[in-house]
């Protein structure tokens, strides 16, 4: 019988020393792995195309479902990552696995249990953020963040009700549009992004907080993650980011065991924050400035200066409280050269809205622009861009 009581949060206790395996290694099967909590590895994925077997989905390898009757059932707890889960629960039952769930089920329950942001979130709709339906230079500046963004129909309505409920002082859109339209992912991190199988990969990390992040990348892309440069300037999250690397533990499909994420992965951390050029600026309040405000005056480098030309960066995220768009231009020359994905923060700043996604469309136009909410809060929004 299907479970319909478990979330993704509690997923874990209920798996407990049994296999969890996937079926379905599909669009709902990469949902389902990020949503996953990183304690709990997946075993394998089954999926009845043929042509998937021996490949793999973010670093899990693919099996026909016939692996599973050599498997003890009662050690298996098998998750449907699926849309045809009524045939598929037919076919594990057929196969003598009744211990079911769904990811239908587990995302809408994990859901309804998804705390509620305030309505006044700091840097999202407060006065400095309304707009001013007269302003003729803000309007022609929205009318080409329009033109720019991808002629999707998510990208468009989340940014047309963002814009409404800016012009118009309102915070209460359709949130029921937010969660049947999202792809259910944490922060940074959608199938746009990551749906490539790109090889040898070397990730931007700025505005780290915590080592979240090197978990989730190595989660979905498993053995291809090379490095990553990570920068903090906050000189508390940068000591417990240091501490959390050391015991940091995760499990890798090749060899079948949990490892320190710091054997596979080259991970550069520095503690600075990312701009234009090389220097000094103030951090206050967890916002940066380099205009000599009072503050903890850190120092500062650009994306340019610091990465080793030998590498080949795949993808760049920015969540740097309102310095995005300087750390954007102080990556111009690696941009132009490697063409990374990239991952940027809109809401700090009131004009980070149209400003940062013109700014890259002017640096190299094939790039693809998409918006995406931040989790699922309702006015906070990134930047998702590619250039296939």
């Amino acid at each position: 019988m299907i479970k319909n009581n478990i979330n993704y949060r509690n997923l874990s206790e209920y798996v407990g020393n049994k296999k969890l395996i996937l079926f379905g290694a599909s669009l709902t099967g990469a949902q389902a792995i990020n949503m996953i909590n990183d304690s709990i590895p997946i075993s394998f994925i089954c999926d009845n195309d043929k042509e998937k077997h021996g490949k793999y989905l973010f670093g899990i390898e693919i099996k026909s479902p016939e692996y599973l009757i050599n498997e003890n059932n009662n050690d298996i707890v098998a998750l449907i990552s699926s849309i045809n889960y009524a045939e598929i629960q037919c076919q594990l039952y057929d196969l003598g696995i009744t211990d079911i769930i769904t990811h239908k089920e587990l995302a809408r329950t994990t859901q309804s249990n998804q705390p509620q942001a305030s309505p006044n979130v700091v840097n999202t709709v407060g006065k400095e953020f309304y707009i001013d339906p007269a302003d003729e230079k803000i309007k022609k500046n929205i009318a080409t963040l329009y033109d720019i963004i991808e002629d999707e129909k998510f990208s468009k309505e989340l940014l047309s009700q963002v814009i409404k409920s800016r012009m118009y002082k309102k915070d209460g859109f359709d949130m029921d549009f937010i969660l049947a339209g999202h792809i259910n992912h944490p922060a940074y991190f959608s199938l746009e992004i990551f749906g490539d199988n790109v090889e040898d990969e070397i990730i931007i990390d700025g505005g780290l907080e915590d080592s979240n992040d090197f978990n989730h990348f190595h989660k979905i892309l498993g053995n291809r993650l090379k490095k990553i440069y990570g920068f903090e300037p906050s000189q508390e999250h940068f000591k417990r980011i240091k501490i959390d690397l050391v015991n940091n533990q995760i499990f890798d499909y090749i060899r079948k065991e949990f490892i320190c994420l710091t054997e596979v992965v080259d991970i550069k951390l520095f503690p600075l924050a990312l701009s234009t050029s090389s220097g000094k600026l103030f951090i206050s309040n967890c916002v940066t400035s380099s205009s000599g405000i009072s503050g903890d005056e850190v120092g500062c480098t650009s994306i340019d200066e610091i990465v080793d030309q030998n590498d080949r960066i795949t993808l760049i995220k920015l969540d740097i409280e309102g310095a995005e768009l300087d750390a954007l231009k102080g990556a111009r020359q690696i941009i132009l050269k490697d063409k990374p994905r990239l991952v940027v923060c809109l809401y700090h700043n009131p004009s980070d809205l149209w400003e940062i996604p013109m700014y890259i469309k002017d640096l190299y136009p094939e790039y693809k622009l998409f918006i995406r909410p931040h989790c699922h809060l309702k006015t906070i929004l990134e930047l998702h861009a590619i250039c296939k």
